[in-house]
């Protein structure tokens, strides 16, 4: 919804292709928006955890791939298109925090 990440890194594979909309949990994860990375990510964007959008559809994508992760490690993942994501792509929603 920020722009932030151009890839989602997930556990998951989907055959499906289209249009997604994005929506947070109804209840926010205070543990997560405590984590310095996080707070410096919402910072960014002016908010806060007392000031997240709960519950809501918050911004829309279009599923295009589904890449597989061959390699990983703590900072960085390579796809298997050979992409290497590092960074927030890598690193969030997934630093072992529930987001």
């Amino acid at each position: 919804m920020l722009g932030e990440v151009e890839y989602e890194t997930g556990s998951w594979r989907t055959a499906y292709r289209g249009p997604l909309a994005i929506h947070t949990s109804k209840k926010i994860d205070k543990t997560a928006c405590r984590h310095a990375g996080i707070q410096a990510l919402l910072g960014k964007h002016g908010y806060s955890e007392k000031d997240l959008p709960a519950g809501k559809i918050n911004a829309g994508c279009r599923l295009e791939k589904c890449l597989r992760v061959i390699e990983s490690n703590q900072e960085s993942a390579i796809l298997e298109d050979g992409k290497m994501v590092t960074g927030n792509v890598y690193e969030y929603p997934n630093p072992g925090l529930s987001l």
